[in-house]
């Protein structure tokens, strides 16, 4: 018998798999890169989320950190920082005639702060409204009572951080302007009034364009620390000192005159205006 036998070799065109092999081989391909496809877009997905940066951004952290998701926030993080300081840089010299102020009430404590910006826009953005709210929140851990100048507030390194990250999200100049905290000592209250005030996102915290803070001692009528507080912001800034002002809610009284009928003291108060 004669065997017939055909040699050849594997080259470009000349071996072809049976159907159901390239079929088996097709199925699991498409399921390998999808699976990759997946994991990719979640990374991706996860870094935007974590970073708000474009998603052609994330692609060009992963591609400079050979896809590692760590690396690549930091790469990101870094490269945002950067953009930012230049970006506040650029800005520092524009007028900020707009802003905010904020007050944060606490059993123990009242805080107020203003931070000025370019536009109206901006201040009423929910951004900004936090970066109000997280630099007042701050001041009990810097220490002191009293008036306090935006400057130090600039100096704090992680409150300077936000503030550069809020410049650059915004586009536009932020400064911290004039800050107030008073930790209350046994005895003493407080009242608040907020002018033109927004809805707020946070507990303990309002903000608007003036508001005002009044220290008592011995004082628990709420309504009239907050109607004295109003008085304060109703009032423009005089020559004439707060005792001696007629009371905006009865003219036929002046400030001393409530001390007086109501047996209290008032210890300080505070304005801020943007």
């Amino acid at each position: 018998a004669v065997v017939s036998t055909q040699s050849g070799h594997y080259g470009r065109g000349n071996c072809k798999l049976p159907d159901m092999f390239t079929s088996i081989l097709s199925t699991q391909c498409l399921r390998h890169f999808s699976a990759q496809s997946t994991a990719g877009k979640e990374v991706i997905k996860s870094l935007r989320a974590d970073t708000g940066l474009p998603f052609v951004r994330i692609k060009e952290a992963l591609l400079a950190t050979d896809n590692d998701p760590a690396k690549a926030k930091q790469w990101l993080l870094q490269k945002a920082e950067e953009q930012n300081w230049s970006k506040a840089q650029k800005l520092s010299t524009r007028e900020t005639n707009q802003g905010l102020v904020g007050v944060i009430s606490e059993p123990t404590s009242i805080s107020l702060g203003s931070v000025l910006c370019e536009t109206d826009f901006v201040a009423s953005n929910k951004e900004f409204v936090k970066f109000l709210y997280q630099s007042i929140a701050e001041l009990p851990k810097l220490g002191g009572s009293g008036l306090i100048e935006g400057s130090k507030i600039i100096n704090n390194k992680d409150l300077n951080s936000l503030l550069i990250k809020s410049i650059g999200g915004l586009g536009e100049n932020i400064q911290p302007h004039r800050y107030y905290h008073h930790n209350l000592l046994k005895g003493q209250t407080f009242g608040t009034y907020v002018h033109g005030k927004l809805d707020s996102p946070f507990d303990n915290f309002q903000a608007g364009k003036i508001a005002s803070a009044v220290i008592f001692h011995n004082l628990s009528d709420v309504y009239l620390q907050n109607c004295i507080a109003q008085h304060i912001v109703g009032t423009l800034p005089c020559d004439t000192p707060l005792l001696q002002q007629e009371f905006l809610h009865d003219d036929s009284l002046i400030i001393q005159d409530l001390c007086k009928q109501h047996s209290f003291e008032i210890v300080d108060f505070c304005r801020l205006s943007f």
